[in-house]
């Protein structure tokens, strides 16, 4: 019996779904960084088995909007939930449950978040687990008590939540390989029986070069403050082929374009070499990357850019 099925990680950003992604898949699929925010789109990732298939969609950490950037990011979330057989709530061993999680759980998990039906179609009510991810960095104490506080997470806590809000909980180390074989079998366990959506050999979604542009603004996020991490978007163009890659850094202020230049081109030429390295792995063929900054004031707040920015 073979199974597949859409599976949609959401929760707060920086909780480690996109890690957790790339080792579930094998391949880095979706960027990652030291910044909360990283995610700024859906992401898919696809893991095959002999008997099974599960696309993965990486879904933007999920907070209270401030830009209509994270207005457009919250409706990505729930689009990428709305697909999905199976929706994986994660938090971090280390952190407390708070006000972020608790409307994140009465947005997917209460029974008002349960799919529409009409009488020619009827949906399958999505499956509903929780990830504890990062238990390396916890004791097997306080790992235990992260357990029970979801357990226990009851419908006079969360309004509109039901008794039972998690079919299964299940504690995970992306970075230690903890228990990630269990967490690949609980999900095919709740997938249908279904023959597959992508052929075997297909990975990502991800057009190449959306992934190409993503490559280049994980290294930029590697080297900036907080506060300049959102401002940041990139794009591939219109000149550039398979083998020569030419790239357009886009941020809000003159200001911020002269921090990703640097002191006489020193920041911007460091990019331009990480960057290379990390694409070059995933497309051995390129030979060449140009970099250029320009400046789209407040971008954030103007929808037109965002199409534009595959965001």
């Amino acid at each position: 019996m073979f199974k597949s099925g859409f599976v949609s990680f959401v929760g707060r950003p920086n909780v480690g779904k996109s890690t957790l992604l790339n080792k579930l898949v094998g391949q880095r699929v979706s960027i990652v960084s030291k910044h909360p925010g990283t995610t700024q789109r859906t992401v898919s990732g696809i893991y095959n088995s002999d008997s099974s298939q599960i696309i993965f969609i990486d879904t933007p950490g999920y907070a209270k909007p401030r830009r209509n950037l994270g207005a457009r990011l919250n409706d990505s979330v729930s689009n990428g939930a709305s697909q999905a057989e199976i929706i994986v709530f994660c938090c971090p061993a280390d952190e407390k449950i708070g006000p972020g999680d608790r409307h994140i759980l009465k947005k997917f998990f209460s029974s008002e978040s349960s799919r529409k039906t009409s009488d020619k179609i009827k949906f399958r009510e999505p499956e509903k687990i929780a990830v504890i991810t990062k238990i390396d960095a916890v004791s097997k104490d306080d790992l235990i008590n992260k357990i029970i506080e979801l357990d226990q997470l009851e419908i006079d806590q969360i309004d509109s939540l039901p008794e039972k809000i998690f079919s299964e909980i299940i504690p995970v180390s992306a970075k230690n390989n903890d228990n990630l074989s269990e967490l690949i079998s609980l999900l095919e366990n709740f997938l249908p029986e279904a023959e597959k959506y992508y052929e075997t050999k297909i990975i990502s979604l991800e057009n190449e070069n959306i992934t190409i542009s993503e490559l280049i603004r994980q290294e930029i996020l590697q080297t900036l403050k907080d506060e300049l991490i959102h401002s940041v978007a990139v794009t591939l163009d219109e000149e550039s082929d398979e083998k020569n890659i030419r790239a357009i850094i886009f941020v809000e202020r003159p200001s911020q374009k002269q921090i990703i230049i640097g002191k006489g081109g020193s920041r911007i030429g460091n990019i331009r070499r990480l960057a290379k390295r990390s694409i070059k792995k995933q497309f051995p063929d390129v030979q060449s990357l140009q970099l250029r900054v320009k400046v789209a004031p407040n971008w954030q707040q103007n929808t037109k850019y965002f199409e534009r920015f595959s965001i």
